[in-house]
């Protein structure tokens, strides 16, 4: 099998930068983690290339290929990912952390996408009550992340939910990140500095545009 690790993703409004998919922040921020050289390789899923279509019939981002691998879902891609390649390992010892704030970005979702004002309070209610509940979760953790103080596979899976959250949110609703959850702020400050993150973040522009037009969903479920 080949050494190479090609990584499709959702590309940005240019075609060329990254965009606002969940999804692929999540395998990118693994793959930095382990220290693996590979190659980002930006999809317009609006207009999906033949080429690309013709190599993954779903459509769905990311993908990733490997030898004569093809994976299209970021469960899938992660588990195998932390198979193929052990070290370092970023499995937690309980499944709890993976469970840590499992429903925020369904709500967030739904926030977003309320019309009726008095609905739109009750999500947000909701939406502070999961935020709560992570905040809870983080208190007892044994570190600054959620399994520790180093980044693993859950936080992998979070940390690039609740950035869209953070932007998204504040931008269009206007709500205010919870400043009496001091645990969960230290969460995302500390998280927002890691290499990980930094280097596979999209642009803060790049969710308002894609949740302005309606192109947030990576068509995978949340």
């Amino acid at each position: 099998m080949s050494d190479s690790l090609e990584l499709y993703v959702k590309a940005g409004q240019d075609g060329e930068k990254l965009g606002d998919c969940p999804f692929s922040h999540r395998i990118q921020m693994i793959l930095q983690l382990k220290g693996l050289d590979y190659q980002v390789i930006p999809i317009n899923t609006q207009v999906k290339p033949r080429e690309f279509l013709d190599m993954n019939p779903s459509g769905k981002v990311p993908v990733l290929l490997h030898g004569d691998r093809i994976m299209d879902d970021s469960t899938v891609i992660a588990d195998y990912i932390e198979t193929t390649f052990p070290e370092p390992p970023l499995r937690t010892n309980s499944p709890l952390p993976e469970k840590a704030g499992m429903d925020i970005f369904q709500k967030f979702t739904a926030f977003l996408k309320a019309k009726d004002q008095d609905k739109q309070e009750n999500l947000r209610r909701s939406l502070r009550d999961e935020l709560r509940k992570l905040n809870s979760f983080l208190q007892n953790s044994p570190g600054v992340f959620l399994d520790g103080d180093n980044l693993k596979l859950p936080d992998c899976n979070i940390i690039p939910k609740l950035y869209i959250i953070k932007v998204a949110a504040k931008h269009f609703r206007d709500f205010e990140w919870p400043e009496d959850y001091p645990a969960l702020k230290n969460y995302l400050d500390s998280a927002f500095e890691t290499e990980a993150f930094k280097k596979t973040k999209c642009e803060d522009e790049e969710i308002i545009y894609s949740w302005e037009i309606g192109r947030a969903s990576c068509r995978e479920r949340v």
